[in-house]
């Protein structure tokens, strides 16, 4: 029946066919939505997966974990999405590592970039420069310090360089490289004053934008100049001063040490000239003593019986030892012989005698003799030899300049200070919390003469600034051999040198001044390291310019400012 009917619909045409249809496909129901993502994968746009993310997301529902999302996203492009994931994940787990993404954009930046540098090459960006520069020496090396930019005090152009070249002879250096990040290119080429020892020189990529160079001596000595007479001399070359303050305490240490090789060394050939007298004279009286009777007696006389007289006539015959002692003492130093030339044995009879018998072992370790220790720096006598208390060490240094032919001790009433005496007179000068100090390390009067300002405010603890000067100050005051410049500065209170200070660009340093300062003696103490590094004054102009400015404000100091050679004064002129 059904298909009867449905024959007779067919039939009556195509009206009648379509509503067969409608009714055979029963109702129309809507289509229905596409599920949202559940993970990154699935998103089709980085909208998808940034809604994704606002919605919430979890490392435990995540597929591929937080490392293969972000690589998902970095690989899609997705940087917004990749950068909100990033906070989500350092939220929820704040000790992922992520090193793989890390590589990964790594490489992506580095390419980027070689690419951007591809595209400024050859444009008003790509330039050659000469880096700036500034050099310090020391005994028996140079040190080079070049920032990446064309000046010292500007920014640094580029942090890192690439394709670094450096090409080192024994009469110059030569630098090249390529920003990393720009397409800048740094060009260093010097002919140097003197020689170097090209294979114990070393260069290193130092802090960032920075390239630094120690350039072994060929020679030790001190170079008047870092470039060879006659080449080009860079506009951003630069002295380095802070180094060279430092490394000058050691050159002029390695000049006495010079000078004393040299004295040494014409001592030894006035000994040995004296020796070759005294050898000659010695072989004149050999060929005498051939010459005559074999023991003073005439051929077929008896010999003297041991323990009888000589008979009368005769001479003595020459004593037999002699020449054994004088072989036996060959070698050795003469009683009245100075310090430097001690052997091992008299140098640690000395020793004991002068009360360092504890050192005794330490010296016979290091194989000492009277040489080495005048070389002795104090500060390896502290750090080698044990001399750890300050006192001792300045007590051995005196006694070895006593017993230096070149070397005197002017007398000082401060001298016959005993280590109590110098407990006393710290209190009387308003330092008395530093007299404990003081006596530990067992200094005198002789000591307190020969501490230097690092041993003040280091081994001693003399921390402030204005209690090292006022120590100095009244060490003046007490010694002998000392005259004090009379200023009117030196009476000034705390407001007058506010008032100098506001007068002379010196006012937003004022509080550290008036801390560490005080008064107007002090502040005629003060050195430029003092300025630098106690009391924060970093212009370099208002340090060069403070010696200057007290000349201004008192007459009386001009004699000890002005007239003072500078760096570009002739050592002979210096010197005069």
């Amino acid at each position: 029946r059904l298909l009867r009917a449905a024959r007779d619909i067919m039939s009556r045409g195509a009206a009648a066919r379509l509503a067969l249809a409608v009714l055979l496909a029963g109702p129309v129901r809507a289509q229905d939505p596409e599920p949202p993502p559940l993970v990154l994968q699935q998103c089709g746009s980085e909208e998808d997966a940034l809604q994704l993310l606002r919605t919430g997301w979890d490392a435990d529902l995540s597929v591929a974990g937080p490392e293969g999302d972000l690589l998902h996203l970095a690989a899609q492009n997705w940087w917004g999405a990749l950068k909100e994931l990033v906070k989500v994940v350092r939220a929820q787990s704040p000790e992922a590592e992520l090193t793989a993404v890390r590589r990964h954009l790594t490489e992506v930046r580095d390419q980027a970039n070689a690419a951007l540098m591809l595209l400024r090459a050859g444009t008003a960006e790509d330039t050659t420069m000469t880096p700036a520069f500034q050099w310090a020496q020391s005994w028996d090396s140079v040190f080079i310090n070049a920032k990446f930019s064309s000046r010292l005090d500007g920014p640094t152009t580029v942090l890192n360089v690439v394709d670094e070249r450096v090409e080192i002879t024994n009469t110059s250096l030569a630098f090249s490289g390529r920003g990393k990040d720009k397409p800048k290119r740094f060009d260093l080429r010097l002919r140097l004053n003197g020689t170097l020892d090209h294979e114990a020189s070393t260069w290193s990529l130092a802090s960032v934008g920075r390239v630094s160079f120690t350039l072994r001596k060929g020679t030790p000595g001190v170079w008047p100049q870092l470039l060879a007479d006659g080449s080009p001399r860079p506009k951003n070359m630069y002295p380095w001063f802070e180094r060279q303050e430092a490394l000058d305490k050691e050159i002029e240490r390695e000049q006495r040490r010079e000078r004393l090789r040299q004295l040494l060394e014409e001592y030894e050939k006035e000994q040995g000239a004296k020796g070759e007298g005294a050898a000659e004279g010695e072989g004149t009286g050999g060929e005498a003593a051939a010459a005559a009777p074999k023991g003073g007696v005439e051929a077929g006389a008896e010999p003297p019986v041991k323990g009888t007289a000589t008979p009368a006539g005769a001479e003595a015959a020459p004593p037999k030892k002699g020449k054994k002692r004088a072989a036996k003492g060959k070698g050795k130093a003469p009683a009245d012989a100075p310090l430097p030339a001690w052997n091992a044995s008299r140098l640690e009879a000395w020793l004991r005698e002068a009360g360092f018998e504890k050192q005794v072992p330490a010296f016979r370790k290091h194989a000492m003799d009277g040489r080495a220790l005048v070389e002795t720096t104090e500060q390896e006598l502290r750090d080698v030899l044990g001399l750890r208390v300050l006192g001792d060490r300045k007590r051995l240094r005196l006694g070895v300049c006593a017993r230096h032919p070149k070397c005197t001790v002017p007398p000082n009433r401060v001298s016959d200070w005993s280590v109590e005496d110098v407990g006393e007179w710290l209190a009387e000068v308003g330092l008395a919390k530093h007299a404990g100090a003081f006596r530990r390390h067992r200094v005198d009067g002789p000591a307190l003469l020969e501490v230097t300002e690092e041993e003040l405010q280091g081994e001693l603890g003399v921390r402030a600034l204005r209690d090292r000067k006022a120590f100095r100050i009244r060490l003046c005051e007490a010694s002998s051999d000392c005259n004090i410049l009379p200023t009117d500065i030196a009476e000034w209170e705390a407001d007058d040198v506010d008032r100098w200070l506001d007068e002379y660009g010196y006012a937003k340093h004022r509080r550290k001044f008036r801390s560490k300062v005080g008064d107007g003696a002090t502040l005629l103490e003060l050195s430029e390291t003092d300025l630098k590094d106690e009391l924060g004054v970093w212009p370099l102009g208002l340090r060069k310019r403070f010696g200057r400015n007290l000349c201004l404000a008192d007459k009386k100091v001009c004699s000890a400012v002005e007239g003072m050679p500078d760096q570009y004064t002739d050592a002979a002129n210096a010197q005069q």
